[in-house]
């Protein structure tokens, strides 16, 4: 007879049956209530019973509360929310038992102990150390603190950020744990806090904490970019070795394993992948990988996250300011990268967190379910705080200059641009797939043939009888048609505003997840003779572009040489110091809403001096409107669960995943609209006043950039709270 442990939930003349991991095992008729009357008044003894074709030894009720926020499923930790009142609602632990089941196996404390004060306590240090600049000070009075040719420059949140690295990366926090995620908002400083700290650990600044050599990973498009910033921030303190794929990194390698310590490495996540085997002989005791969202697989079977494992680091850090960007697996994939079986097995996860939180969520969720989705959110977010820093772009706004967030509506141009959208979307494809006979990838494939129509008709002209993707990464010219601005209703709206951006002296950044529709833009932009009464050099970052040649894109426009940078969204949206410039258009948007938020974060950034305009276009009424509202759901559910201290939560969204009804309204087209999100939203909260039409403010004030634009199709503009 084999027995496993599980919940079970009794409510009126039915009950359910849970296993330890959450799963629903067995749903039927109830125990009679005599048989549970030695749980409920208390007199220590077991109620044997059956359920369906399970034995059941129940042991002690335990309070609701316990199980609407998924505790009596974990280990220890986090504690129990306030117990809520259920008058007809039992919940037991038991022991089940049938033929053939498989063994239980025992269950591992999820949580570990805080190390006693002495434990892990760090070497002492060779001077006396500022209270400003502090980190650590152990039972016997031993302090380390942020070296002073780096410390000077911190703001006070960084090196806050400091001293959360270092009690959770060196596990003086909770014993067993060593490892953290620094997922504060981007601007925030977390390539400066990171160098920061392993200034502060390594043994070249002081005895050290065995991290003798660190390896940092990263993508392609910023390992220049880390060396400049280990340039910049500590002189001649530390030289990292930089791997590129033109060098030899082999070699390099062994020459980074034998120089005595200390030692930075930095790398591409790709070079890390080739080069693991090598780069594990190097014993690095540290790894710290940007932009770890990228680590996204919750089954852990990718290249990149089997390479990184293999590597075989103890103390890891993960930085990004996205943690959350499609779903709850993805965080999970990230915590259990860094922190391995903080929240348990996968399937338990699913059962315990995932499935709750999203089913509270879904627009017919019952009271219930909502308040237990709820719980089980807030107790995500209490388990997950001691080894998760996120704080917003809020901490740092007393030191950046002011920001203004737009999106701009712009009507289809009539007749070309309309006619065809409308014949897009009405086509025998779109209702085959509408009406549920279309494969995922066909349907996917019709929503980028109708978004591109929303930039401008001359693209998907371009696209017929291109195989799918067409030349969509392509950096052949040929592949763009010469077209004109005012076919289309976003690319009229942007060539006035870059325009009267560059009438202003200042410079901006067009941003696009696609190379042909920078190359539009370019196209356009260059067949204006006089473009703010100058011929403006116009620089482009995409996946095309090598690591060098990137940099000196970033430099020249940082520097006043380059007046427009054309930048791709996914090559190259991420990390990127982009002060040079003050205004951002967001071409189109993306179906993650981390991509969008990481491109606006390159220019509102430590470094800026002029207040910042973000510009985000969307055809009115088209599938793109659809988006930006998809968009707004999910960065609700980000907000849930990464964000610390969030009383509110998120708002009620609807679930993850499109119905049918869904995708028929997402091929649709609101005519007459003149902002179909405001007209949603209103729908959905009546007298909800947050969306008000910002135009006429913009019309009666000449000196705004956005002024000369709005005769250019604009039908609404809302100014969003985003960042």
């Amino acid at each position: 007879m084999k027995w496993a442990d599980g919940v079970l939930e009794v409510r009126d003349s039915k009950c359910s049956l849970f296993g330890d991991d959450a799963k629903l095992v067995f749903k039927g008729a109830a125990p009679k209530p005599a048989v549970l009357a030695p749980l409920k008044y208390g007199t220590g003894e077991s109620a044997f019973f059956s359920v369906g074709w399970y034995e059941v030894e129940a042991e002690a009720e335990i309070p609701v509360a316990e199980f609407m926020n998924g505790t009596c499923f974990l280990g220890a930790g986090g504690g129990a929310a306030p117990a809520a009142a259920a008058q007809s609602l039992s919940r037991v632990p038991f022991h089940v038992s049938r033929k053939n089941a498989h063994p239980a196996q025992a269950r591992a404390p999820t949580f570990g102990k805080k190390a006693p004060g002495g434990a892990g306590a760090p070497s002492p240090a060779l001077e006396v150390v500022p209270d400003e600049l502090l980190v650590y000070r152990d039972a016997q009075g031993r302090a380390r603190g942020v070296p002073k040719f780096i410390g000077k420059d911190l703001r006070p949140h960084q090196i806050e950020g400091v001293r959360f690295l270092y009690s959770r990366v060196l596990g003086l926090q909770e014993a067993g744990r060593t490892g953290a995620i620094l997922a504060d908002e981007m601007g925030l400083g977390k390539t400066l806090q990171v160098i920061a700290f392993i200034c502060t650990v390594l043994p070249c600044t002081g005895p050290g904490r065995n991290i003798k050599k660190v390896l940092i990973t990263v993508p392609s498009s910023l390992v220049l970019n880390w060396k400049a910033e280990f340039k910049k921030w500590t002189f001649i303190h530390i030289r990292p070795t930089v791997l590129l794929p033109s060098e030899n990194c082999e070699t390099l390698i062994r020459e980074f394993s034998a120089r005595a310590p200390p030692g930075v490495l930095i790398c591409s996540y790709e070079i890390a992948r080739k080069y693991a085997k090598q780069l594990k002989a190097a014993a690095p005791g540290l790894l710290v990988c940007d932009e770890g969202h990228r680590l996204k697989q919750a089954e852990g079977n990718t290249k990149t996250i089997s390479a990184l494992n293999s590597i075989d680091c103890r103390h890891k850090i993960l930085m990004t300011g996205t943690p959350m960007q499609n779903d709850l697996q993805e965080f999970y994939a990230l915590v259990n990268f860094v922190v391995p079986g903080y929240l348990g097995e996968l399937r338990a996860f699913k059962n315990i967190f995932e499935s709750a939180v999203l089913r509270g969520r879904d627009t017919n969720a019952s009271e219930e379910e909502r308040e237990q989705g709820r719980m089980r959110m807030e107790e995500l977010q209490k388990r997950c705080k001691g080894f998760i820093l996120r704080r917003t772009a809020e901490v740092n706004e007393k030191f950046l200059p002011p920001r203004t967030d737009l999106v701009v509506f712009t009507k289809l141009r009539s007749p070309g641009q309309e006619a065809l959208y409308k014949a897009a979307i009405s086509g025998a494809d779109v209702r085959k797939a509408t009406h549920g006979s279309c494969a995922g990838t066909e349907v996917l494939s019709l929503m980028r043939k109708v978004r591109t129509i929303c930039n401008h008709p001359a693209l998907a002209t371009a696209d017929a009888g291109l195989p799918p993707g067409g030349c969509e990464e392509s950096t052949d010219a040929a592949c763009v048609p010469r077209a004109a601005a005012n076919e289309s209703g976003k690319m009229a709206c942007m060539l006035a505003l870059v325009s009267a951006i560059l009438e202003r002296g200042e410079a901006v950044v067009l941003v696009s997840g696609s190379v042909k529709v920078l190359q539009l833009c370019r196209a356009i932009l260059e067949d204006e003779p006089a473009l703010g009464g100058r011929t403006p050099n116009i620089g482009t970052i995409d996946g095309s572009v090598h690591a060098q040649s990137r940099q000196d894109a970033v430099e020249a426009l940082n520097s006043g040489r380059c007046q427009v940078l054309l930048l791709s969204a996914r090559a190259g949206g991420a990390g990127l110091n982009l002060i040079g410039a003050n205004h951002l258009v967001l071409i189109d948007s993306d179906w993650n809403p981390a991509i969008d938020e990481q491109a606006k974060a390159r220019v509102w950034r430590d470094g800026q001096k002029l207040p910042v305009f973000i510009y985000r276009l969307l055809s009115t009424g088209t599938i793109e409107e659809k988006i930006y509202q998809r968009q707004l759901v999910k960065g609700e559910l980000s907000v849930a669960v990464a964000a610390e201290g969030n009383k509110g939560g998120a708002k009620q969204s609807s679930s993850s995943k499109f119905s049918r009804e869904e995708l028929r309204d997402l091929f649709s087209y609101a005519q007459s609209t003149e902002c179909d999100t405001r007209d949603a939203l209103r729908k959905a909260n009546p007298g909800d006043e947050e969306w008000e039409d910002e135009a006429p403010r913009i019309r009666d004030d000449p000196t705004h950039p956005l002024h000369s634009a709005l005769s250019a199709g604009v039908s609404f503009v809302h100014r969003s709270s985003e960042h």
